[in-house]
């Protein structure tokens, strides 16, 4: 006997996004709520059996009552699938939470510490454990007593496997090994590690549902397959609406502010649309101009950051007769410059206030040129 799963962690569903303006920040939650719901049919076209979620659907213990309802919903809308969800650090199950205070149907389980739910009409035990506070010292793998028959035995938790003195509920590979699951559901690692083997014991991070920041780069996956008693087959699955990357553009022979951001949109335009796309611009402009972070703004499908490492090529020999405040200027931040390693930060932020100083002597605007966390 075989049960269908989708195993997934690490949502995140209403994330502040304190950096943002507020239509951007509630742009970015919506973006995660239509990931969650993707994945939703995904779990319908699938016909999933299972949906495990092994903590921080929730980035705090507590959710809007939009995001609540949208949950409600989803869940009542497949009957036929039970959910098991193990709260996590981020959103542990305390009285005020959303997962005391919330009303979910009854295909859905919501673990509290350690606990085991048996489904004799699919053959599996679906055992689980849920953060009560957001510091948890134990091995959130430990401590359950598992049957040696013939059920399928999954483990959904909320655990660290990268180091022992963690507070995320801290697991090693031995403690896997020594488990006696067929399949352990991790959460809390937002890379997703594809499924692996210790003394027998399947596990797997899924990896967050969908980045929300440049720590997060790249496609992220939820897990999808069919689990029998000596057999797993897990494929990745990706839904999110939200996608950031981070990459270095070398603009060097760019004749022209124009030419430059042709060579940015030209190389974000491998990106899906919508990506989120930080642009590190370097390499030597044939002309000193400045690249504001939102220079491309509605000019891409991608939604484009640069930052400008950029290092204008100018004759010194054509300011060196130049008795001016700019000609001194740029004697002064050369010497400089080449007194430091290329490269480094404080080259990096030497280059960038020689761009700015001779931006403002040539008497041009650099109030659009800011930082822009993202």
């Amino acid at each position: 006997m075989s049960v269908r799963i989708i195993h997934t962690a690490d949502v995140h569903l209403d994330s502040p996004f304190t950096a943002f303006t507020p239509s951007g920040a509630e742009k970015r939650r919506e973006n995660i709520r239509k990931s969650f719901l993707a994945l939703i049919e995904k779990a319908r076209e699938e016909k999933t059996q299972l949906f495990l979620i092994s903590g921080d659907l929730f980035d705090t213990e507590f959710a809007t009552r939009d995001t609540a309802l949208m949950l409600k919903n989803a869940f009542i809308s497949l009957p036929d699938c039970k959910f098991f969800i193990s709260p996590g650090n981020h959103d542990p199950f305390t009285q005020s939470s959303v997962y005391a205070t919330a009303s979910f149907p009854s295909n859905v389980h919501v673990f509290r510490e350690r606990e085991c739910v048996e489904l004799p009409e699919l053959g599996v035990r679906v055992f689980g454990y849920g953060f009560t506070s957001s510091i948890c010292n134990e091995s959130t793998v430990l401590g359950y007593e598992v049957p040696d028959d013939d059920m399928i035995n999954i483990l959904v938790c909320h655990g660290d496997t990268s180091g022992a003195l963690s507070t995320n509920g801290p697991v090693t590979k031995r403690d896997i090994g020594e488990s006696g699951f067929d399949y352990v559901a991790l959460g809390h690692i937002h890379k997703g590690t594809g499924v692996c083997f210790e003394n027998g014991v399947s596990y797997a991070y899924p990896g967050c549902l969908c980045g929300r920041s440049f720590d997060e780069t790249g496609v992220k996956t939820a897990l999808i397959g069919e689990i029998e008693k000596n057999n797993i087959t897990l494929d990745t699955v990706s839904v999110a609406y939200m996608q950031y990357e981070s990459i270095v553009c070398d603009i060097t022979g760019s004749v022209s502010r124009r030419n430059a951001l042709e060579n940015i949109r030209n190389a974000v335009s491998v990106f899906p649309a919508g990506t989120v796309v930080r642009v590190t611009a370097e390499g030597n402009t044939a002309e000193e101009y400045l690249l504001s972070p939102n220079e491309l703004e509605g000019q891409a499908e991608c939604e484009v950051y640069i930052i400008d490492n950029t290092r204008p090529v100018i004759s010194f020999t054509d300011i060196e007769s130049e008795n001016t405040l700019r000609g001194a200027f740029y004697r002064i931040m050369e010497k400089r410059i080449a007194s430091v390693r290329s490269g480094s930060e404080e080259y990096n932020t030497l280059v960038k206030a020689l761009k700015y100083g001779l931006t403002v002597l040539d008497e041009k605007n650099i109030a659009d040129f800011g930082e822009d966390e993202r």
